[in-house]
């Protein structure tokens, strides 16, 4: 349904329902967790604030460009690939978890738009987006920056609790300008 100036639908006794079209409406939200076995929505052209995919775990093809989203997730998205979010209100952390999403689930060939959003990616998507075009992706905005800065290392207290069996070792927190995601505890340089 295009251009009808439909606001709301109801699309909850749809559960074989694989294909979903409403663009250019004035949709401001949706519900599409009964609709696990969609594989394309385009919802383009709309007014969404949010939308929640979690529940369509099939999807392959989702269109969600010029909309109002600001937030957005495809953590149990694994199949797109093809993502269409230009011209929303997505920030920059979203726009880097997506980036490195689509990087762990590990598909070729893909497509994604992000452009025009409040946010841009950051050093925090740098590895996902250069991995994402070694394996074919085609994406609309720059490669960010790398993360040139080395963390600063944290110091490490005394050992304290000593027993036969254990021990109980603190630190004060390492600090980045991008992020600290592991510590490597060793012993004896064995990891």
């Amino acid at each position: 349904f295009a251009a009808l100036n439909i606001s709301s639908a109801d699309v909850s006794n749809g559960l074989i329902l694989n294909t979903f079209f409403m663009y250019s409406n004035d949709l401001t939200t949706i519900d599409l967790s009964q609709n696990g076995n969609l594989q394309r929505v385009n919802l383009q052209s709309n007014d969404l604030t949010s939308l929640d995919v979690s529940s369509n775990p099939s999807l392959t093809e989702l269109r969600l460009n010029t909309n109002d989203l600001a937030t957005f997730s495809i953590t149990n998205n694994s199949l797109l690939t093809n993502l269409e979010l230009r011209g929303n209100a997505l920030p920059t952390a979203d726009l880097d978890q997506i980036v490195n999403d689509l990087d762990a689930f590990g598909l070729s060939n893909g497509n994604l738009e992000i452009s025009n959003n409040a946010g841009d990616l950051s050093t925090a998507s740098f590895a996902a987006y250069t991995n994402l075009v070694a394996r074919g992706w085609t994406i609309d905005v720059p490669a960010p920056a790398p993360d040139t800065e080395p963390p600063v290392i944290g110091t490490l207290n005394p050992a304290s609790n000593i027993l036969q069996t254990g021990l109980t070792l603190t630190w004060t927190a390492a600090t980045d300008n991008v992020g600290v995601t592991n510590y490597n505890v060793f012993q004896d340089n064995v990891l």
